[in-house]
């Protein structure tokens, strides 16, 4: 059983990390994401609406150091697909500071136009959103 601790917000408490030292969250990067660089965006700079653009999203089977994090890249999530630590879905992090619960089976379509931040994409929580399946 883990103890409650500072750190424990960096760990998902559905992962089998042992450590707090570690973390399961990764930022997205990649040119056409909100960190195509070596620096994060403005907010001026996401022109696809904030709540539908995902910033870091739960990889599992990761435990690299929350004080030294590493990224995924939109490549690779795009070849590879999402899945996670929870039946269903994975927990995400958005442009506009809500925490999403996205559904690993979203048609590839989907999935990029949540990572991308000026797609001009209209997408909306049902094409998404765990909590919102039938």
């Amino acid at each position: 059983m883990r103890t409650s601790s500072p750190y424990s917000l960096y760990v998902c408490p559905s992962g089998d990390s042992e450590s707090l030292l570690t973390t399961n969250y990764r930022a997205v990067t990649g040119s056409d994401t909100a960190w195509p660089g070596e620096r994060p965006l403005t907010e001026d700079e996401i022109t696809d609406n904030p709540s539908s653009t995902i910033l870091v999203i739960e990889c599992p089977d990761t435990s690299d150091s929350w004080a030294a994090p590493q990224d995924v890249s939109f490549e690779s999530l795009m070849a590879n697909g999402i899945s996670g630590n929870h039946y269903g879905h994975v927990n995400a992090l958005f442009a506009d500071g809500h925490i999403g619960q996205i559904r690993t089976d979203l048609p590839r379509e989907t999935l990029k136009a949540l990572m991308t931040r000026s797609g001009g994409e209209s997408i909306g929580d049902d094409d998404w959103d765990a909590r919102k399946q039938d």
